[in-house]
């Protein structure tokens, strides 16, 4: 009886051990001239988009410390600017990505900023003590989920834009910026006279009862968002007059780094990188943080 004890225990510690290395159903990898490669993984979820499969990106692997489980704990591929493009291709299929993954980027201490194209569910704990991410920038009117402790202990991150879709319900949970102690400005684009409820612990309340932050609204309901918690904690409520020409904040790090470079570059929609100047094939194309058709007949 011990010996099947013990055998099963092994059993068990070798599947354990299987799901670490194996933590992905596909890998792609994505090429940029100017901002250099990396791997991103992904795992397949049920559904279809268009027609299209369904994919999230999902952590590399993870490790074991008793009853926890330590998702990317020594991970540093990733480093400064990191695209997630809308759609990726792995073995002649073309998948539609819709979210960040649980924990998909957690613990990435070098990721600095994450460029979202039309991607809509930011999963749990998806760049949690991700201490050195700067920016984050959904393309407009994307993201409308952002779940549980995403975005938390990321202590570099000053501005962020909740540009969800016209016709969805959005959505932030608990904790999602909570320890996010420089973040300067966050801004509500949400269509309509919505009023966004979420739980009172998602951002962090400095020793004054306040939290540090300049929230953005649209006009018509500034009254509104005085009054109820958590929005009323910020230091200043201020009018969104107009929506933005791209979400998140400020110059896209693309378009900066091809400005910067004098270049003027585009990519396809799975992230591979083309010259506007050269000979482009009949598509849609991603160039800063627009899209462009190219018909030519």
């Amino acid at each position: 009886m011990k010996r099947f004890i013990s055998f099963s225990t092994f059993i068990v510690m070798a599947i354990m051990s299987l799901q670490s290395t194996y933590a992905y159903d596909f890998c792609v990898t994505m090429q940029y001239e100017s901002l250099g490669s990396y791997n991103l993984f992904f795992n397949k979820v049920e559904g279809t988009w268009y027609g299209l499969p369904l994919c999230e990106v999902t952590f590399s692997d993870c490790s074991y410390q008793g009853d926890e489980t330590l998702y990317n704990n020594s991970n540093n591929d990733y480093k400064g600017l990191i695209v997630v493009p809308s759609t990726v291709e792995y073995e002649g299929q073309t998948y539609r990505v819709i979210k960040i993954g649980d924990h998909a980027f957690q613990n990435c201490q070098e990721l600095t900023v994450i460029h979202l194209d039309e991607l809509y569910i930011i999963g749990k704990e998806a760049f949690k003590d991700c201490s050195l991410l700067e920016v984050c920038k959904p393309s407009n009117y994307s993201v409308y989920e952002i779940h549980a402790s995403a975005f938390e202990n990321c202590k570099s991150l000053e501005r962020f834009s909740f540009i969800p879709a016209f016709d969805t319900m959005p959505l932030i949970e608990e904790k999602a910026f909570a320890g996010c102690t420089g973040l300067k400005y966050f801004s509500l684009y949400l269509v309509g006279d919505i009023l966004l409820s979420c739980p009172e612990n998602v951002f962090s309340i400095n020793e004054n009862n306040v939290i540090d932050c300049s929230l953005g609204v649209p006009c018509n309901m500034i009254e509104e968002y005085k009054s109820m918690t958590p929005w009323c904690w910020f230091t200043q409520i201020t009018p969104i007059e107009e929506y933005p020409t791209g979400g998140g904040s400020g110059l896209s790090q693309i378009e900066e780094t091809a400005r910067n470079n004098k270049m003027n570059i585009i990519y396809t929609l799975n992230g591979v990188e083309r010259r506007k100047n050269g000979t482009l094939a009949k598509g849609v194309y991603i160039y800063g943080n627009k899209k462009i058709l190219i018909n030519n007949e």
